[in-house]
């Protein structure tokens, strides 16, 4: 601490934020230290000491929940949302309810941008990305037949048929064309998914002269009458 106190005297800004990084159990990674480094002066031309600081804890690891939403703040305020969805995307903020208010209603989020980022890393986690987008308010941002379609086109065929099955469930008349897909894929890959689908008989809006014949092919012959 007192080290960190005499760099800040010398103005050695980027030292003092390097050590609150690396501070031992995060000791000088309080609401103290983002206070200290937003009264310094913004020089024109020059990084603000904040943003530095923010800058090097960035590229230690994680920030906690009270670092992640004054940043959050800054780059609200200079309208960089990207910055933001990066961050989320990458695991690097602290997700709390203030944060999660501040970018409510400080900007709307590239969902689609966001899924496929986690798609390329954690596909289980895009999963329940895509799921928690199905349940907001108002309506999923992105429409279902798109977030299938980004699971296909990486052969996520799993991944695929669970994120279908759970948003099919209430077997609406307008999800057609999708019961048909879920049915599809899987009775070209995996049919003995396909034919446990279809036991459940969760689904009754697929065309079923498409799906008698696609059971034909995977020799489910009783299915294909039915």
């Amino acid at each position: 601490v007192q080290r960190f106190q005499e760099l800040f005297a010398q103005t050695k800004y980027k030292e003092a934020a390097e050590l609150a990084a690396e501070s031992p159990q995060g000791i000088l990674r309080t609401p103290d230290t983002v206070a200290k480094f937003q009264s310094v002066p913004v020089q024109a031309g020059q990084t603000p000491p904040l943003l530095q600081y923010f800058g090097t804890l960035l590229t230690k690891g994680k920030l906690n929940a009270f670092e992640s939403l004054e940043l959050s703040r800054l780059v609200v305020n200079q309208n960089k949302k990207n910055l933001l969805e990066n961050w989320l995307a990458e695991d690097k903020l602290e997700c709390s309810e203030e944060l999660g208010d501040l970018v409510k209603v400080g900007y709307s989020p590239d969902y689609l941008f966001l899924l496929q980022t986690i798609l390329r890393t954690d596909p289980q986690g895009a999963v329940n990305f895509a799921l928690m987008m199905s349940q907001m308010e108002g309506g999923c941002p992105v429409d279902y037949n798109t977030i299938t379609d980004l699971f296909l086109q990486r052969n996520l065929i799993r991944e695929a048929t669970a994120f279908l099955l759970d948003v099919l469930k209430p077997n609406l008349p307008e999800h057609a064309f999708l019961q048909t897909k879920v049915l599809e894929i899987n009775l070209v890959t995996f049919p003995n998914v396909a034919d446990a689908i279809l036991a459940n008989g969760m689904f009754s809006h697929y065309d079923r002269p498409r799906i008698a014949q696609l059971c034909e092919k995977a020799g489910l012959y009783v299915r294909a009458l039915q």
